[in-house]
Order: structure tokens, then sequence, then C-alpha cells
């Protein structure tokens, strides 16, 4: 997805973000978006990825369900509406679309996984490409002997770009998977070892000369811990990081995105795994200033972090869902600010609580370079209509 920001919008929205969190909080300048046309006969939908390269020209990926099986889910907005997109298709049953990111409207990357019924070991990653006027399939370097996923993109130029996720191969536990397109050519590159059963990675940020990439691993005692990878434009390391990770506890690192390249932000979060107590999370907030990885106080109780959005180095904006730890069925959307000094809650158009289900979330979001705008995306239980909000 698209989290960057042109030079001279940055410069301007330096020039006028808030400057302490003491000022007067301001009424929400989210908007809630058209619905999007549910597919027909579609029982839920789940927006899991979107791209913002102009106001006219959105889209958004994931998948919808129809006799419990999964199906590709493109939309697009022009501007007016949203409809939908074809998207070629794929040998399997159950076939959905993980992300999206595009630098204009000739060139937009979707990615997901498909898998057939029965079939061993699992899903297999896919890659598609959309030229501005048709959708074709893009081959990828994965394993063929087992399974794979793309679960983030980050595109810099319709010929440079990195790709992240996970592949697993019968034997061998589960490893990061890293690929990167130079020169019109994907190919892979090798992630740093991680001493863990199982590596997963979820997002990926390409900054001018470097790169992030974060996710969680399976430490001792089956516990999650988060996993930060930085990439200094010759090989890739991996970064310790205060995630506060307990036992009993599992972490997991959902989005990384740089407000400078000396200011990155991480975000996820903390939820409890023993059997013994009721299950909840808290959220993870972790920002590298001044050469160092701290931890940001964010507020909120059963609270996911699901992608982070810098604008400026004191604007901030931070997606996600939170709830009541011990009433299911009481998420909500959130949206969390940074001013340069403090995490505050920004008040959000949420979707609808229905008791017992995870009734509305956001869970991904985008920014589009040439005017700051940001647009998140997420889903309403039991409902084939997804939600997009918006923010200029």
């Amino acid at each position: 997805m698209e989290t960057r920001l042109s030079a001279v919008t940055a410069a301007i929205l330096a020039v006028s973000s808030p400057a302490s969190s003491t000022a007067p909080a301001a009424a929400t300048r989210w908007a809630t978006m058209p619905a999007m046309p549910p597919a027909a006969g579609a029982e839920r939908a789940e927006i899991r990825g979107i791209t913002a390269p102009s106001a006219s020209d959105v889209w958004a990926v994931g998948a919808w369900w129809q006799t419990g099986q999964s199906r590709p889910l493109v939309m697009h907005w022009d501007g007016t509406a949203w409809s939908g997109r074809p998207i070629p298709a794929a040998a399997g049953d159950a076939y959905d679309l993980t992300t999206v990111d595009a630098t204009g409207p000739d060139d937009v990357w979707a990615a997901g996984s498909v898998q057939s019924a029965g079939a061993a070991p699992g899903p297999v990653a896919l890659l598609r490409h959309f030229d501005g006027k048709a959708w074709t399939s893009v081959s990828l370097p994965v394993t063929a002997d087992g399974t794979s996923e793309i679960t983030d993109l980050d595109m810099t130029s319709p010929s440079e770009g990195w790709a992240v996720g996970s592949e697993y191969v019968p034997g061998v536990s589960r490893h990061s998977l890293v690929l990167r397109l130079q020169a019109g050519q994907w190919t892979r590159i090798s992630a740093p070892p991680i001493d863990a059963a199982g590596t997963t990675l979820n997002s990926v940020y390409a900054g001018a000369d470097d790169a992030w990439a974060v996710g969680e691993r399976t430490g001792k005692n089956s516990d999650g811990v988060g996993v930060v990878l930085h990439y200094d434009g010759q090989s890739w390391e991996n970064v310790p990081v205060p995630d506060g990770a307990g036992p009993g506890q599992s972490v997991t690192l959902d989005s990384v995105a740089e407000a400078s390249p000396v200011d990155v932000w991480a975000v996820g979060s903390r939820c409890t795994t023993l059997a013994v107590a009721p299950p909840s999370c808290s959220p993870v907030a972790l920002r590298l200033a001044g050469g160092v990885w701290r931890p940001v106080a964010s507020p909120g109780f059963a609270t996911e972090l699901t992608e982070v959005v810098p604008r400026t180095t004191k604007d901030v904006v931070i997606v996600g869902y939170s709830g009541l730890a011990l009433l299911p069925g009481s998420e909500h959307d959130l949206v969390q600010h940074w001013d340069g000094a403090a995490l505050t809650p920004e008040p959000t158009i949420g979707g609808v609580t229905t008791q017992g289900e995870l009734s509305s979330a956001l869970s991904v979001a985008a920014l589009t370079p040439a005017t700051g705008d940001i647009w998140a995306a997420g889903w309403t239980a039991n409902s084939p209509l997804s939600h997009v909000l918006h923010r200029s």
C-alpha cells in the first residue's frame, strides 16, 4: 500500500501539523464513503488491502464468501462511485487477495493466494498486475512443493518494489518470504535467519535508500514475538525491539512505515495466550527516534492496531479496532493520532455493533501522495458490505 507523501505535500503538512497534544480536540474529519456494491450471493466480505494513487483512483482488494468458499474481491473508486473489477481466475476453491499497491492508473499490483479443497499442503501465493486496461498473472519465485503467501506489497515505481509474506516447505518450519522487483524482474532476497519455529512478515515499507519489514515469530512456549527487519541497501538484518512480550502473551506487528528516514513506526497487538485467562489484546506501538526503538503509550482496551500512516513526524495516523475485553461484540473502528507528543483517540464514524461477533474494524489504510488524504477500510460483522472511511 502507498504510505509516502510527495515532497511538496510533506512540506505543507509539516508547517500545518499541530505542535502539541494540548491543543483542543477537533471534530472528526473522517467521512464514510459510499458503500461498495456486494457481489451477487455474497454472505460477507472483507477489505484486506487499499491503495490511493489519487482521489479519483482508489483500489481495494480482499475476499468475499459464498457457501463457505472465498473469492477474490477487487473494487475501484473513480471519484464518484465504487465498482467491481474482474481479475484473472485461478485454479482452486479458496482464492482471495491480501494486498494491493499502485504507482499510477496503469500500474496496479495485487497479491493473495489460492488453494484447492483437499490439496496438500496449503495455499500458494499469486500476483496480478493491471496495466490500465486488463489484469494479467505474474509468475513468482516461490516454492512449488509447499505453501506460500504474500501479505504486503510496497511499489516505488513500475519496475521497482518489494513483497513480503511467508513460506512453508514440509519438514521445514515456516519462514519469512522476501521478494524484490528490480528492472521489472521479481527475485527472492535472503532474509536473516531467526531462531524461531515459524516466522511471518506482515508489512513492508520501502524508503529512499532502505526498507523495513515487520511480522511475528514463534518463540519459547509457542508464544509469538514481534519481528522487525531492516534493509540497509545491501542486506537485511534482524532488529531487536521492546515489544513488551511476556509469558503467556503473543505479539504481532502488522504495519511499519517511515515518517522520515530517522523516524520509523511499527504497530500491532499483544494478546493473552493462557487458557486460564480471558482472551484480550492490548495495543503495541513502537517508534524509532534518535536511533533507538521505544514503546509509545497507546490508549484503549481490547485494542489491536493494524496500520500506521505517517504524514509528517508530528502527524501520524494509526487505525485498528477496539472494544471491551469482557464484552464480545463491542468492537468498533479505532483511529489514534500522533501530534509529536502523544497518541490520542480521534473520533470516527464506525460500523454497527453486533453482539457476539466482530462488529466493525479498520484493517488497512493508505495515503494519497499528492494531497495527504487518508483512506481506511475494513469490514462489518456478518455483512457483505465492507466499509471505507476518508480523511482529508
